[in-house]
């Protein structure tokens, strides 16, 4: 079994309430925009979020898991 740690998951999940509760304590208002995706290159080596997704579709492997 796998042991994957989503640290950036994480963090923004983080710093987006400490957003919200920076605002509330200050009467503020604010809007919050979460795209459904992000495409393009990757800072790490590996593969992440939505572009493993991609790389699924490309491979074929998302139609296979469909029609499964």
């Amino acid at each position: 079994m796998w042991a994957v740690q989503y640290w950036y998951a994480l963090s923004k999940t983080l710093a987006e309430k400490a957003a919200w509760d920076f605002v509330k304590e200050k009467g503020l208002d604010m809007v919050v925009i979460n795209p459904g995706g992000v495409f393009g290159p990757t800072l790490q080596a590996s593969e992440l979020g939505s572009n493993i997704y991609i790389l699924g579709i490309l491979n074929g492997e998302y139609l296979q898991n469909l029609m499964a």
